[in-house]
C-alpha cells in the first residue's frame, strides 16, 4: 500500500501544488522509491528523483548490526564489515541533508516554541498552540493567512509578504546550515591529489573563503 500511496503523492504534486518533486526522504529498504524513480512513463520529464536516506534509520541499522555481531571472541572482525558498509562515501553522502522520516520531532519542536514544557498552560492555549504549530508545520508561516481570514480578519498584502519571507529565510537558514556542516566534513577529510589522500590544515579564513564560495549568489 505504501508504494501506490507514494506514486499518488508524486503524481499530483504538479497539479495541486504547481510543484515537482526532485528528492525522496526515506529509508534504505523502501519500495516507494523505485516506484516512482523507474515510474513509465516518468513522473516528471527530464527530472531524474534523487535519494536521500533517513539519518535516523541509517543510525538504528548500525546499532542494530553492530549488536548482532557481538561476541566475546573476534568481535573487530566481525563488526568491521558493518561500518564500512555503513560508512561508505555513497551512504553518508545522502545523509547530509540531516533529514529524517520521523517527522514527529519537527513538529513537537513547534509546539513546544509556542507552549513550553516547563511552563504550566491552560487547555486553551496548548490546543491554540497545536493549532498554529500544525498550520506552520504542513502550511509554513504563510499558512496563518486563511486562517486569519476564517477568523474575518482580513489580511493585507504586507502580511502576506512578511510570512513570504519568513518561509524563504527559514528554508535559506536550513540549506547554509547543511553546506556549512558539509563542507566542514570534507575539509577534515582532506582532498584528494594524484590518486593518494593528502591531509591539509585549513586556516579559519580559507575555511570560511571555501564554505562562502560554495554557496550560490544570486
Amino acid at each position: 500500500m505504501e508504494p501506490v500511496r507514494m506514486y499518488r503523492i508524486f503524481s499530483r504534486s504538479e497539479e495541486q501544488y504547481g510543484l515537482k518533486y526532485s528528492k525522496y526522504l526515506g529509508d534504505g529498504d523502501s519500495k516507494s522509491y523505485t516506484v516512482v524513480a523507474e515510474a513509465d512513463p516518468p513522473l516528471f520529464e527530464g527530472i531524474k528523483i534523487e535519494k536521500l536516506e533517513c539519518c535516523g534509520h541509517v543510525q538504528k541499522r548500525m546499532g542494530k548490526r553492530l549488536l548482532d555481531k557481538v561476541a566475546q571472541k573476534y568481535v573487530m572482525k566481525e563488526i568491521k564489515p558493518v561500518f564500512e558498509d555503513l560508512s561508505s562515501d555513497d551512504l553518508l553522502q545522502r545523509c547530509l541533508h540531516r533529514g529524517t522520516q520521523n517527522v514527529s520531532e519537527s513538529f513537537h519542536h513547534l509546539v513546544w516554541e509556542r507552549c513550553p514544557k516547563s511552563s504550566f498552560v491552560g487547555r486553551d492555549r496548548l490546543e491554540i498552540a497545536v493549532s498554529d504549530a500544525t498550520i506552520v508545520f504542513n502550511e509554513g508561516e504563510v499558512g496563518r493567512c486563511a486562517a486569519f481570514e476564517k477568523l474575518g480578519l482580513p489580511v493585507g498584502e504586507h502580511q502576506y509578504s512578511g510570512f513570504r519571507k519568513l518561509d524563504y529565510q527559514r528554508v535559506e537558514a536550513a540549506q547554509k546550515e547543511a553546506k556549512a556542516e558539509k563542507r566542514q566534513i570534507e575539509l577534515k577529510r582532506g582532498y584528494r591529489q594524484q590518486g593518494k589522500i593528502v591531509e591539509r590544515k585549513y586556516t579559519k579564513l580559507e575555511a570560511f573563503k571555501l564554505w562562502k564560495n560554495d554557496i550560490p549568489r544570486e
